[in-house]
């Protein structure tokens, strides 16, 4: 037989050893890649939820402030057309109706 070749049962074992060691470690390695990019991740959505909190906040009130506006606006338009109505119906009673164009 060819001594090249052949491979003590020692020798299998110290390289099957390596070869565990190698992947443990890879996988242990990308394990702890993951956990810190999913913290990382998991920082940036939790900041992202309290802009978007802060943002619906000022929505809300921004909302309000145009009702407010819009009923009092409301307000001063039904008082605005009463006005003129008003001052139409008194203009129609002032000038004289001509039925004569000629």
């Amino acid at each position: 037989m060819n001594k090249a070749h052949t491979m003590e049962p020692n020798e299998h074992a110290s390289i099957l050893n390596w070869v565990i060691t190698g992947v443990i470690t890879i996988i242990g390695s990308l394990s702890a890649a993951i956990t810190i990019l999913f913290k990382i991740n998991e920082t940036r959505n939790s900041r992202e939820i309290c802009e978007l909190k802060e943002g619906l906040k000022e929505c809300a009130k921004d909302r309000e402030e145009c009702e407010t506006d819009r009923l009092r606006l409301t307000a001063q338009l039904n008082s605005v057309e009463g006005r003129v109505s008003y001052l139409e119906d008194k203009l129609s009673t002032k000038t004289p109706k001509s039925d004569n164009h000629n």
